[in-house]
């Protein structure tokens, strides 16, 4: 076996530590290490306990969907989703919509528009026609949209998406299209523009 030459080469016994003068303890050096190695996690721990600036950093966020839910604008705005649901049931906020599958429901889906938030952070104020709103949502230039494009432009599930199609809520491009797949399985038809946008309209919260 040469198991037991390897291990006397690299753990020397006794008597080679006594013939090298080491006794176990450790040298000036090694000492001094150990207290810089100690001392080193004391002054990390102190530099991070450092409190942080009271202003806040500035930045500059992109959104690019049109629609957003009410949690999303309240942290832009630095309030609540109370306020914020207040404020489309008087009108504050003028351009929200429930997109819940069932409008009567209590469990309802509302989303604001992105710009009409920005506004007033910014502090400024627009008048946006049904129009405006609804072109930002849906480019008019387009006839059609997939799911995941109103997914993204509602802020919401695919799977909400489908669940608003199979309801016949949202209607196809193609008035054959069979009946929306169960999410996640086989292809999803293209959704009509003008579908999309009458179902804005109607769920417009005035």
């Amino acid at each position: 076996m040469t198991a037991a030459p390897l291990l006397s080469k690299t753990l020397p016994g006794p008597a080679r530590l006594a013939r090298s003068g080491y006794d176990g303890a450790r040298s000036a050096a090694d000492k001094t290490n150990g207290r810089a190695a100690l001392a080193a996690p004391a002054a990390i721990l102190q530099a991070g306990s450092a409190a942080p600036s009271a202003i806040p950093p500035s930045y500059s966020i992109r959104i690019n969907r049109p629609l957003i839910s009410l949690w999303t604008a309240a942290g832009i705005l630095d309030c609540n989703e109370d306020a914020i649901e207040r404020d489309t049931e008087s009108g504050k906020l003028e351009w929200a919509f429930n997109l819940a599958r069932d409008p009567d429901s209590r469990r309802r889906c509302v989303r604001v528009f992105t710009r009409e938030v920005l506004d007033r952070k910014a502090g400024v104020k627009h008048d946006y026609s049904l129009a405006f709103v609804l072109n930002a949502c849906f480019p008019a230039s387009r006839a059609s949209f997939r799911l995941r494009e109103v997914a993204f432009a509602w802020h919401v599930s695919e799977l909400h998406v489908t669940g608003l199609f199979r309801q016949g809520l949202l209607k196809p491009v193609d008035p054959s299209a069979r009946p929306a797949p169960l999410y996640g399985h086989g292809k999803f038809p293209r959704l009509s523009r003008t579908s999309l946008a009458d179902f804005l309209q109607k769920r417009r919260i005035i």
